[in-house]
């Protein structure tokens, strides 16, 4: 977690310097870059967490939220580049016809990844809430499969510890129908409605400028891969 700060605080330190020598197409596409690497990251780490959580080490899913909001964070810090990078390269009275420029492009990657960071963050908060409630149902203070030292080593001490994980488990087995219901609402809450109307807005307007990119290439017959592609993740997002 130290070491991810450090790449943070560095990427901040990056950025602050492209946009202060106003390279803000640099600053962007860095951010993207930097977005799609680290998301992926916290996803594989969230995965492997759930797969198999006794070896999960010191690694919760509340250090997963806190990653997943400073890199929300550090994606909203690229909205001043964004913005000056589109006012620089797209005329105040619009481009002719159907014309999008490269600008258009990457400023509507960054908003896909800037919705695909809160959904990240939005499920994290999500799932480290219902842990925390299903540990305090079976008496483990937030960590489900946690089982606490007994007295005792080698095939006895084992023995013991396997029965207090399947006892644990039994409890929280016959509690699945109540939590559910807490689940759901735990959700509910987590996710905020102006963040999501905020996504959504977000992805409406990157697949209506990427659309137009399909329309002039369906006229030329050539098209940046790149943005049809893009313009698929706006729309699966």
């Amino acid at each position: 977690l130290a070491d991810a700060q450090a790449v943070f605080s560095a990427s901040e330190d990056v950025g602050a310097a492209l946009h202060g020598a106003a390279l803000h197409f640099e600053r962007v596409a860095g951010c993207v870059a930097f977005a799609e690497a680290f998301t992926g990251l916290v996803e594989a780490k969230e995965q492997d967490l759930a797969r198999d959580p006794l070896n999960a080490g010191a690694l919760t899913r509340v250090h997963l939220l806190h990653l997943a909001t400073s890199l929300c964070d550090a994606v909203e810090a690229c909205a001043p580049s964004r913005e000056a990078l589109l006012a620089n390269t797209v005329p105040v009275e619009g481009l002719p016809g159907e014309m999008v420029v490269p600008s258009e492009v990457l400023a509507a990657r960054l908003d896909i990844w800037r919705a695909r960071c809160s959904s990240t963050r939005r499920d994290l908060a999500s799932a480290s809430q219902t842990e925390a409630a299903l540990g305090a149902a079976v008496g483990t203070g937030g960590a489900l499969f946690t089982v606490a030292p007994r007295p005792g080593s080698g095939e006895d001490g084992e023995v013991d510890e396997m029965a207090a994980l399947a006892k644990k488990v039994d409890v929280w087995m016959e509690e699945v129908d109540g939590t559910i219901v807490a689940e759901t609402k735990v959700k509910q809450e987590a996710r905020e409605l102006n963040e999501l109307e905020t996504s959504v807005a977000l992805l409406a307007n990157a697949a209506t400028s990427l659309q137009l990119v399909r329309a002039d290439a369906d006229a030329s017959g050539q098209a940046s891969a790149g943005a049809l592609a893009c313009r698929v993740d706006a729309l699966v997002e």
